[in-house]
C-alpha cells in the first residue's frame, strides 16, 4: 500500500500507511486510542450523538444492512428457520472481545475497523476467525475514500480507501463475498462500503 494520506483538510501529510504508523505505534494507547475514547466520551448518547448529527441515516442505515445479510446469509437463514435452529450473531464495537470457542454464525463490525491500527485490526480478525461457526460470516461495514486514507485527527480515526480495505483482508487471510456501496446516504457524508467476508481457508 504506498498510496499518500491526508488530514481531514486534505493536506498530504503522510506518504503511505506505514509513515502513518511509524508515528502513532510507539505511544498507540495513548496517542491512538486514548484521544478516540476521549472524543466518544463526550458525545451524547443517541443517533445523532453515534451519527455525527445525522441520525436521520438510521433507517436507510438498518434497510440496506438488511438487504445484504439476506444476499449473504440468506440461506443459511432459511434453512435454520425451518430446522427450528438458534443462529447466534455479534455485534462488535465497544472494547476487547475474546473468542473462546467457535460460536457465531454472524459477527457484525460496523464503524470500528477506522478505530483499529491495521495491526491491530489483522489481530482482531485472527480472533473472530476463532469465534465463527462453521459456514459462518463477518460483515463489514466502513466509511470510505476515494484513494488512500483519511486521518481525523479529533476522534483518531482513519477512513480508508475500498482498494486500502481489501489489502488489509488479503493481509488477513480474509474472503470477500460481497463488496457492495451503501445507498440513501447524504453526499456530503463518506461513501459507506459494505463487506461480507469469510476466513479464506474455511
Amino acid at each position: 500500500m504506498d498510496q499518500a494520506g491526508t488530514d481531514a483538510e486534505g493536506q498530504d501529510i503522510y506518504s503511505s500507511p506505514q509513515d502513518l504508523w511509524a508515528k502513532v505505534d510507539a505511544d498507540k494507547d495513548t496517542v491512538w486510542y486514548g484521544a478516540a475514547v476521549a472524543y466518544w466520551d463526550k458525545q451524547e448518547a443517541s443517533d445523532d450523538g453515534v451519527l455525527g448529527g445525522h441520525g436521520e441515516v438510521s433507517a436507510a442505515d438498518i434497510e440496506e444492512s438488511d438487504k445484504l445479510l439476506q444476499r449473504a446469509f440468506g440461506q443459511q437463514m432459511k434453512a435454520a428457520a425451518a430446522n427450528g435452529e438458534q443462529l447466534v450473531a455479534l455485534d462488535c464495537g465497544a472494547g476487547n472481545f475474546e473468542f473462546d470457542t467457535p460460536r457465531y454464525h454472524v459477527i457484525w463490525v460496523q464503524w470500528a475497523l477506522l478505530y483499529l491500527t491495521d495491526d491491530d485490526a489483522i489481530s482482531f480478525f485472527a480472533r473472530c476467525r476463532a469465534g465463527l461457526r462453521p459456514g459462518g460470516i463477518i460483515v463489514l461495514k466502513e466509511n470510505i475514500c476515494t484513494k488512500g486514507f483519511v486521518v481525523d485527527k479529533e476522534d483518531a480515526s482513519l477512513t480508508r480507501s475500498n482498494a486500502y480495505l481489501l489489502q488489509l483482508f488479503s493481509r488477513a487471510k480474509m474472503q470477500v463475498l460481497l463488496n457492495v456501496q451503501q445507498r440513501k446516504f447524504p453526499k456530503d457524508l463518506f461513501k459507506v462500503r459494505m463487506y461480507a467476508l469469510k476466513p479464506a481457508d474455511l
